[in-house]
């Protein structure tokens, strides 16, 4: 099965279309790092087929890569519940202070 994915570069802030191969559409890994340097789409593939180093960086960065936007998540879910949190401290704290000096 092969697509067709459309790149938005940060840097030149262009699209790029290319025809995803096989190997490309069913490797998340290969894929990221064709999507980081879309340019270098042939050298990236060959490097991968070829170099048992490459791909396992390849792999390593997927994985840190990932691990991270999921730590991003966890931490954003976290961090709104304890804005609720302190939302909830607040308005304990002033009827708190109403009770205590508004009897």
């Amino acid at each position: 099965m092969k697509g067709r994915v459309v790149l938005f570069r940060k840097e030149s802030k262009s699209i790029i279309n290319y025809k995803m191969t096989d190997m490309e559409y069913l490797n998340p890994e290969l894929r990221l790092i064709i999507e980081m340097f879309p340019n270098q789409k042939e050298k990236i593939s060959d490097l991968y087929k070829q170099d048992s180093d490459f791909r396992s960086l390849c792999a390593d960065y997927y994985l840190c890569k990932k691990t991270l936007l999921d730590l991003q998540k966890q931490f954003s879910e976290k961090e709104n519940n304890i804005e609720e949190y302190e939302y909830v401290r607040i308005d304990l704290e002033q009827e708190l202070y109403r009770s205590i000096y508004n009897p």
